[in-house]
């Protein structure tokens, strides 16, 4: 678990006041749902910590530098996941909802922005990682990286494919065949 705890006993009193902070952390992945990106540097952030009245406000960018694999053709490839912070910190004074999802302010006046700054990357990180948005990806028959290469798959006529049975009832026999990897939306 990622802390960063920042102190915010200047603005506990002042309504309107805020606190800035620049600041990094190290962690070595992140792990979305079943994806894992690696990261690569420390995470850069720089947020606003303000006494709105009713609660105390974090708000601000968050900046990562990952390693991740494309969900289609498997190559490495490094990125950056770019997020906006948010957070919201109640005071031991102030009474939370049963369904109130707010953090505290502990008893030494600081603020945990550590799950804030995991939350902005995670809502950010890709849910099918890609390289380039052109990304072939990899044939379904022979596993060649069509980014790079050009297998002869294409030209196979794949008699278990589920529509392969449609092919003569409507006049396709003399068309281009259709390959597994055509059919799965790659090019071949």
């Amino acid at each position: 678990m990622v802390t960063y705890r920042v102190d915010v006993r200047p603005i506990l009193e002042e309504i309107g006041g805020s606190v800035s902070v620049d600041g990094s952390v190290e962690f070595s992945e992140l792990v979305v749902g079943d994806e894992t990106f690696l990261v690569t540097a420390p995470i850069t952030f720089s947020a606003t910590i303000t006494n709105a009245g009713d609660g105390i406000v974090a708000m601000g960018s968050i900046e990562a530098p990952i390693r991740a694999t494309c969900s289609r053709c498997l190559c490495e490839f490094d990125s950056v996941i770019e997020g906006e912070i948010e957070g919201f910190y109640l005071q031991a004074h102030q009474e939370r909802a049963e369904d109130d999802d707010a953090e505290g302010v502990d008893e030494d006046g600081a603020v945990d922005l550590g799950p804030a700054l995991v939350a902005a990357l995670v809502v950010e990180a890709p849910f099918a990682p890609l390289h380039d948005e052109d990304c072939a990806g990899l044939c379904s028959h022979c596993g060649a990286d069509l980014n790079t290469e050009r297998c002869d798959c294409s030209d196979r006529i794949d008699e278990d494919h589920p529509f392969a049975a449609l092919r003569g009832a409507i006049g396709l026999d003399d068309a281009a065949p259709v390959s597994g990897s055509e059919a799965g939306g790659q090019e071949g």
